[in-house]
């Protein structure tokens, strides 16, 4: 089989081919994970999976920085015990700050927004289910 008939994904990589000429199975029935993320996500086109990448990439490390600050703003508490218990406390909202922040800038404010709706439903969910165990 010649290099021009040899099939391709979406992306245009090359796939592997047995001497048949045909491509193994494990490589042609799963689709690519960049394929089934967009899916996942509800995203048609590639420009926008690119700005939501864009997004995460910009907020990860800004809460970092952020964190410094915070740190410094209480006092910077030597506690290893204290700053595990206050670290999802503040830290984990402000990440979920900045990343709508940043959704802004990009332009993928509805698509952030509708997962932080999302996110807050199952934890609202979570935090019932514990209330009335209590």
């Amino acid at each position: 089989m010649n290099h021009h008939n040899q099939p391709e994904t979406s992306l245009g990589v090359k796939l592997p081919t047995n001497n048949l000429g045909s491509v193994p199975a494990t490589l042609s029935a799963k689709p690519h994970w960049y394929q089934r993320l967009k899916k996942r996500w509800g995203v048609k086109s590639d420009w926008q999976a690119l700005m939501i990448f864009i997004t995460f990439g910009c907020a990860g490390p800004s809460v970092l920085y952020v964190k410094d600050v915070i740190w410094y703003l209480i006092g910077n508490p030597q506690s290893i015990w204290l700053k595990v218990v206050l670290y999802p406390i503040l830290i984990f909202p402000t990440y979920q700050v900045l990343l709508l922040m940043y959704a802004f800038i990009f332009g993928q404010f509805k698509f952030f927004y509708r997962r932080w709706q999302k996110l807050g439903q199952r934890v609202g969910r979570y935090f019932s289910r514990a209330f009335i165990y209590m």
